[in-house]
């Protein structure tokens, strides 16, 4: 059975102890410029009204749900915020190269781990233009080899 604005305010008033007051103050100073007064928010609680589109993205926004479960809808509490799912996907793709950095390393042999180790230490110490001219050094270095 699908519940209402009603149902969904008294059971997050319940479940996080708070009362018709504490969601007015957690109303104001809200990035929309909306004003909640004690009126409007007693006759979503009684079930007297319905709040509006406005209204209900106010509340959804400080009490940190989604419209659609604070609307009734059988539809998951949280709020998925489009930020938080940047975050989500920049850490996995994080941990992803991570994982490749530390399967490279496990593979080199001893002398590669030495290198890597100074290597490291002139990332410490050195700006990056200074890390692009070792760069270039290095291959400068590769082709007189070759030659």
């Amino acid at each position: 059975m699908k519940k209402n604005t009603s149902d969904r305010l008294k059971e997050l008033m319940q479940l996080r102890g708070i009362k018709q007051i504490d969601i007015i103050n957690m109303c104001k100073n809200n990035p929309y410029g909306i004003k909640l007064n004690k009126s409007d928010l007693s006759q979503y609680v009684s079930g007297k009204f319905l709040p509006k589109q406005d209204k209900l993205t106010l509340l959804a926004y400080a009490l940190n749900v989604s419209e659609s479960w604070l609307m009734g809808y059988d539809v998951p509490m949280e709020k998925i915020d489009d930020k938080m799912v940047t975050m989500r996907d920049i850490a996995v793709k994080k941990s992803t190269e991570l994982e490749l950095i530390i399967e490279k390393i496990n593979s080199l042999n001893h002398d590669k781990l030495t290198i890597l180790k100074k290597f490291l230490y002139f990332i410490d110490i050195a700006d990056y233009n200074e890390i692009n001219q070792i760069e270039s050094y290095i291959n400068f270095l590769k082709s007189q080899k070759k030659n």
